[in-house]
């Protein structure tokens, strides 16, 4: 400090190159009252018209009796004007200084602060002065500006009236390493008070925190260097008694032997200014007993270590064990066991009666707790590969019955529906019976790892899944040879039947659902169809549901005119593709017919029946038949790839009256079986013949 105080002088010679008067500036000093063995702060104020002052340098001077108090290794405490100034004080020479050029940033303030204590040497009444003032501008040049000398009264108070006294919630408290303890300071007294302050003396090892009571609106400051805690009540501390402030300690590891913190320097100041001093008070610090609690700690650590260890091998070898609710409830009740054993630790500790010989006593059960962890994880492991394969089992029997469902058709009869169903609910029981027998073995834990379903109650399983099929597929659409699978064999054997017309009628249930390949409740040609999609892996019946909602519209024209040797007919349909036919020839032979699709007929003198189907849909073809002479056209049924079929009711020799998908279709043709408009004459409408004028 001496050097930079010779550096300032240095500078301020080279700048005090002449003097020139500024506007007047006042310095100013706050008078103090103070009696021996306190400390005061005094301020030091300035007032100028100019708020550009950058330096300052003065003399100060105290009265015998009153010291300088330095705070925080500073005599001189910057003031709210001067933050970002240097100062210095050497054998009473101040010098205050911003190298920045920084001035002041106001007019008028505190600029600096200092303390000071004052001991029986003091005089009734003397005074602080501070002498050659000079300030320096900004934009000066180096000239300074004179500033008349100051000073402040002090004042020997008078003793004052009243008492105060000082004590603690409690004379002695434990403390151990890495542990806090708190006493509350209580003090009473006969007069109003407007703040305390004490000085806190503590042995070495120990801490403190400083907290303020509900008695003083202020928070307490708590020097940790000094050991100075200071509160300033300007609206008084409330009652006469009670905590006035609350003292928090604590230990680090080098505090291993009792101790005292002395609380010292105790006063208070009355709502008069004057101030009342109290005795000292002390309080007893027992160190605990820090080597057994690292004993102790270090006990219940090595638990907590060999239980996560235990955890962490339990999950890398026992993957599926350890989510088992009896091993995770064990190691729950294991690390309560752990918990409570580390309260009683420190609880023990906190009450200075622990014992590290007894924690290891209640720690060998919990050790032996941990050991068998690892063999309960084992045995659940084995339990739950046993359960895995008992499931593999299980789910395959459900697999092999849910076959049976899927194969099963949705629209067989009510009654075999129903039996069917019976016998499925009866297997399906069955399943869940033995699931539920080794359910009750895997709660019990009872499950080896190579656990198998019983052989016997097994296979009884799996011959009723086998007889359910069967029966099953007996049921199938398109099996007209009845041998339980349908292929093109059926569809040959279908053709046949519907040429010999050897159907079965709608009470020989199971044969007509057979033979019904497309579900509409006939037999004909769009069965054929039927069987082919099944063939093709298609649905046989084209969605049935859909198709039903969605009826094919179509119109059929037939044309028939004579020829050399008997009739021609002329077919044409419009409003659909179709991939087969089917129609009855009744008075006459047929001669030839043409098609584009493969046909097929039988002829018993009085009747042919054609039956025609191909692979590809056509629309808009012709199919032409010639007789030997005139002949009715009956039950021409069309087929769509989908199966589903169109029939139209030919009445009379050439009569038309056409049905597509169940909608009638109102037309007139004339007698050659050609549709008119506003036909007049004999026509054919509805079927009939009638007379239209």
């Amino acid at each position: 400090m001496k050097n930079l105080s010779i550096r300032l002088l240095v500078v301020l010679t080279v700048l005090l190159a002449q003097v020139t008067a500024f506007a007047a500036t006042t310095v100013s000093i706050n008078s103090i009252s103070i009696q021996p063995g306190q400390q005061k702060d005094v301020a030091v104020s300035i007032a100028t018209d100019k708020a550009d002052i950058f330096q300052i340098q003065a003399q100060l001077a105290l009265p015998e009796g009153l010291k300088l108090v330095s705070t925080s290794s500073q005599q001189i405490q910057l003031g709210a004007l001067t933050q970002g100034f240097i100062a210095d004080l050497y054998n009473g020479k101040l010098l205050m200084t911003n190298f920045s050029s920084t001035p002041i940033s106001t007019a008028q303030g505190q600029i600096f602060s200092f303390t000071v204590e004052a001991d029986e040497s003091l005089a009734k009444t003397s005074t602080i002065e501070l002498t050659d003032i000079e300030v320096w501008h900004i934009g000066s040049n180096g000239v300074s500006e004179k500033v008349a000398d100051a000073a402040a009264n002090v004042v020997v108070a008078d003793a004052p009236q009243g008492t105060a006294q000082f004590s603690l919630e409690a004379t002695e408290v434990l403390l151990g390493a890495g542990n806090s303890a708190t006493v509350a300071v209580l003090m009473s007294s006969n007069v109003a008070l407007t703040g305390y302050q004490a000085q806190l003396q503590l042995p070495a090892g120990v801490t403190a925190k400083v907290a303020s009571y509900s008695r003083t609106a202020n928070a307490p400051t708590f020097n940790a260097n000094t050991g100075m805690i200071v509160c300033f009540a300007p609206n008084g501390i409330s009652g006469n008694e009670g905590v006035i402030f609350t003292l928090q300690l604590t230990a680090d590891n080098s505090f291993t032997a009792d101790a005292d913190v002395v609380i010292t320097n105790l006063a208070v100041t009355t709502s008069a200014a004057k101030e009342i001093y109290a005795d000292d008070i002390t309080l007893k610090v027992i160190a605990k007993d820090a080597a057994s609690k690292d004993a102790a700690d270090n006990i219940v650590l090595g638990l907590q270590e060999k239980l996560d260890n235990t955890i962490a091998y339990i999950n890398n070898n026992y993957p599926d064990a350890a989510n088992a609710s009896e091993l995770t409830d064990e190691e729950e009740n294991i690390q309560n066991d752990i918990n409570n054993l580390q309260s009683k630790v420190d609880e023990d500790y906190d009450n200075n009666v622990l014992d590290a010989n007894e924690i290891q006593t209640l720690a060998t059960p919990i050790e032996e707790a941990i050991d068998a962890l690892e063999a309960l994880a084992a045995k659940l492991q084995g339990n739950e590969d046993g359960k895995k394969a008992i499931d593999d089992e299980i789910a395959e029997l459900r697999r092999r019955l849910f076959e049976a469902w899927w194969i099963c058709p949705d629209d067989l009869p009510e009654d075999v529906n129903k039996k069917l169903g019976e016998e499925y609910d009866g297997i399906e029981e069955a399943i869940n019976e033995l699931a539920a027998e080794y359910q009750a073995l895997y709660d019990a834990v009872e499950l080896s790892a190579d656990a198998t379903l019983d052989a016997e109650k097994k296979q009884a399983i799996v011959d009723a899944i086998d007889a359910l099929i069967a029966k099953i597929r007996q049921w199938q659409r398109g099996d007209v040879e009845f041998d339980l699978d349908v292929d093109m064999d059926d569809f040959y054997a279908l053709t046949d039947s519907i040429l010999k017309e050897n159907l079965p009628a709608k009470e020989r249930k199971n044969a007509f659902y057979r033979f019904d390949a497309n579900a509409d409740e006939a037999i004909n040609v769009g069965d054929m169809q039927g069987i082919v999609n099944i063939c093709l892996g298609l649905k046989a019946n084209g969605a049935l549901f859909s198709r039903q909602s969605e009826q094919v519209k179509a119109e059929l024209s037939v044309k028939s005119e004579a020829t050399a040797t008997g009739m021609r007919y002329t077919l044409s349909v419009s409003g659909m593709s179709y991939t087969g036919f089917q129609m009855d020839v009744k008075g006459a032979q047929v001669v030839s017919e043409s098609s584009a699709l493969t046909v097929r007929k039988s002829d018993n003198g009085s009747k042919t029946r054609i039956l025609a189907l191909g692979m590809e849909q056509q629309e808009g073809q012709v199919v032409t038949i010639e007789t030997t002479g005139s002949a009715r056209l009956e039950n021409v049924i069309l087929t769509q790839a989908d199966a589903q079929t169109v029939t139209f009711d030919l009445s009379g020799t050439t009569g038309i009256s056409a049905v597509a998908a169940g909608q009638s279709a109102e037309k007139s043709y004339n007698l050659s079986g050609r549709e008119v408009k506003q036909a007049r004459g004999l026509v054919i409408s509805g079927g009939k013949k009638m007379i239209r004028k």
